[in-house]
């Protein structure tokens, strides 16, 4: 089995788009661009768990390079979901919504809270604003994302919040049923009802459908296999901090050349005084259930906050509370990342309370590299 193409395999689940080897697209006739080779720095960094004021950070589809909006083609086939039983029941109580479903903080998107309406020139009223619906939008790549919005509200204060909600800091355009939706229409005059589905729409520069890598990508001369080593008690020590190797896992080596020449970082030369520490991090985009929402519900409710940061972790095992799982040759897979930390400014949170520090929070993302992909085999 080629290392390459498990690694591509892996890739593709962690940024939910399509990555193939270098040889693939050779062997099957695909032309490839030059922006459709896979820049590592911005898969990891598109991977990390960020943490700050105890909420959990959603990510947008992953995009490389530059972007534009895609004009051309929309799928026309809506997606209509169905809601829990009591839908109806629901939607005469009108914007009450449930408590056990993400969306109990969200704030409604609407125009304002009542205007006022002259009818036939003579008697001024006050009348209520439509009631709030819930809809969904989805790019192209990737889950859907509840909104609830007024009817009334143009498409581009629905663009507005979905940038606000998904942290998407570039232009979009909005399709639904099939057309492009224009800014300063209304949602209502598109017939947009409870449950239906807004497409966000990108298109990579080039139009590519898929990423891809090549040898360069790998490091195969520090690879090492720990499938079948078990822990024996023998104390592993990296950047003066205990490193508790990934056993039952296999290390595939990244390459990480970009960092430049000086690896003192890595330790791998004798003993380097600016080594830096080993940690994991998951690579699943279910932010739900990522590790800092699951380091503060081991708080027991209690607030514990160190400043916004990217959360990893000193074990494989918590990491893999968090791993993508993905299919290639027969057989799932987990896959999470092997970083090295930067210990200048390093945080360590022991929300259990056990003496364990098992979550690292490193405030720049600058100072968190990765150097391995640790994968095993799910039964």
């Amino acid at each position: 089995m080629s290392e390459l193409s498990l690694v591509a395999a892996a890739l593709s689940s962690i940024i939910n788009h399509p990555v193939k080897t270098y040889r693939e697209c050779v062997a099957n006739g695909l032309d490839v661009l030059p922006n459709q080779f896979l820049d590592l720095d911005l898969v990891h960094k598109y991977s990390f768990v960020k943490e700050g004021d105890d909420k959990v950070v959603q990510k947008p589809s992953f995009r490389q390079g530059d972007e534009i909006d895609e004009i051309d083609e929309i799928d026309e086939k809506v997606v209509h979901r169905r809601s829990r039983q009591g839908d109806e029941k629901n939607e005469k109580n009108g914007n009450r919504r449930s408590r056990q479903d993400d969306e109990k903080d969200e704030k409604v998107v609407d125009r304002c809270s009542f205007f006022n309406k002259k009818v036939q020139g003579i008697l001024d009223i006050n009348i209520l604003p439509p009631q709030p619906i819930q809809i969904f939008v989805k790019a192209s790549f990737g889950k859907s994302h509840s909104i609830f919005v007024a009817p009334n509200i143009t498409v581009l204060e629905l663009k507005q919040a979905i940038q606000a909600k998904l942290y998407i800091h570039r232009p979009i355009r909005l399709g639904f049923s099939g057309k492009i939706l224009n800014d300063s229409r209304t949602l209502e005059s598109y017939k947009i009802k409870r449950s239906d589905t807004i497409h966000i729409l990108f298109r990579i520069l080039g139009g590519c459908e898929f990423y891809v890598i090549d040898d360069d990508f790998l490091d195969p001369k520090y690879d090492y296999d720990f499938t079948n080593l078990r822990d024996d008690g023998t104390k592993y020590i990296r950047g003066n901090v205990e490193y508790k190797r990934p056993y039952g896992w296999k290390r595939i080596a990244l390459n990480v050349k970009k960092y430049g020449n000086d690896d003192e970082w890595l330790g791998s030369v004798g003993f380097s005084s600016k080594e830096w520490p080993v940690s994991y991090h998951g690579t699943d985009k279910n932010f739900a259930n990522s590790i800092a929402n699951e380091g503060y519900l081991l708080s027991k409710g209690v607030n514990f906050y160190y400043g916004k940061g990217i959360y990893s972790t000193p074990e494989v095992g918590i990491a893999e509370g968090y791993s993508s799982i993905f299919y290639h040759e027969g057989c799932n897979w987990k896959v999470v990342f092997q970083n090295r930390v930067n210990p200048e400014g390093l945080k360590k949170a022991d929300p259990a309370g056990d003496g364990k520090y098992s979550y690292w929070i490193t405030p720049d993302e600058k100072n968190i590299r990765p150097y391995g992909l640790c994968m095993k085999k799910v039964q």
